[in-house]
């Protein structure tokens, strides 16, 4: 079992070299994708939770200033991490 997985963990440069996956080496054209559905998602998963915090925060009534508005920038840092 420890050498089937060590053999597992053992980097084989020629075989990494040939895969479809290499992160070492430039996309190939029918390897790109449009990159525009994945921001959509980030930006609105971003949106969702500057939403859910803020709405959480008017809920249990905490006040609009400056509480909710740095709750409001956490959520916009979450947009982007």
């Amino acid at each position: 079992m420890l050498e089937k997985l060590k053999d597992w963990w053992t980097l084989d440069q020629e075989a990494e070299q040939n895969s479809a996956d290499n992160p070492l080496t430039a996309l190939t054209d029918n390897q790109r994708r449009n990159a525009g559905p994945l921001l959509a998602l980030a930006f609105g998963w971003g949106f969702l939770v500057t939403g859910l915090f803020t709405g959480s925060q008017l809920g249990n009534g905490i006040p609009f200033w400056p509480d909710i508005i740095i709750t409001t920038f956490i959520g916009n840092l979450a947009n982007f991490i």
